[in-house]
């Protein structure tokens, strides 16, 4: 999902089905930024890491911190609105402004881990997770998403803001980690499975965009072990690790 490695619910980026939170009380920590230094890959004869492009110069320094609904908004708006406008990526058909950005920051970021990436003193790109489905059975279960802007793409920068997630989603005790992609997209696809999603499936023909019916593919990632009842899921926090 970097650039077009993305999906989103057609509602809205972060939008999914309203539910209850399955947290635990308690308050959302805002950690100080992170600062990762972005590695090249190994080489590798990989099919997939090599259509995901996901090779970075050596120490590129990006941090890592969790998105500030009032301070990133307008960021995280601008960097989304052309997957919203000219591409089949996002099933939304207006982009959101910085005001329901705002929004979707706030709502998303009480219950899930919300991140943003910043090179040079920019915004590179974001990453966030939203509920898989709204019944409770799921709640082990979310959907993944990043976006770049197109400056910094090929730089490593959307597998950083993915491992990132990942390890704070597997800290609250999420399972498995999903994501849609609108088909064909072999940049995304080729990002997903070199961080190890699995296929599990394609509807055919779900959504109409830009003159067309769009396939979209379903691919799963376990992050925790399957093994026996879960614990309940704790309320996000970046250094929680």
């Amino acid at each position: 999902m970097v650039g077009p490695h993305g999906w989103v619910w057609p509602r809205g980026v972060g939008e999914p089905p309203r539910r209850r939170s399955p947290f635990s009380p308690g308050s959302v920590a805002v950690p100080s930024p992170r600062l990762v230094a972005v590695q090249p890959r190994r080489q590798t004869n990989s099919r997939a890491a090599r259509v995901a492009g996901v090779s970075a110069p050596p120490e590129t320094g990006v941090a890592i911190r969790a998105a500030d609904a009032a301070r990133d908004a307008a960021a995280c708006a601008r960097i989304y609105a052309p997957y919203v406008s000219d591409t089949a990526v996002s099933f939304e058909e207006a982009a959101p402004d910085a005001d329901e950005m705002a929004a979707r920051i706030a709502r998303i970021g009480a219950a899930y881990p919300w991140l943003l990436a910043e090179r040079d003193g920019a915004v590179a790109g974001f990453a966030y997770a939203s509920p898989h489905r709204e019944r409770a059975s799921y709640r082990w279960a979310a959907d993944v998403t990043v976006y770049l802007d197109p400056a910094h793409h090929r730089r490593g920068i959307g597998r950083v803001l993915y491992e990132e997630l990942f390890a704070l989603l597997r800290a609250q005790g999420v399972h498995v980690a999903v994501a849609g992609i609108t088909l064909p997209n072999q940049a995304s696809v080729g990002l997903h499975e070199a961080l190890g999603f699995e296929l599990v499936g394609v509807y055919r023909g779900i959504g109409y965009k830009l003159g067309a019916w769009r396939d979209v593919g379903w691919w799963q990632l376990r992050l925790l072990p399957a093994d026996g009842a879960p614990a309940e899921l704790r309320a996000p926090a970046m250094d929680s690790r």
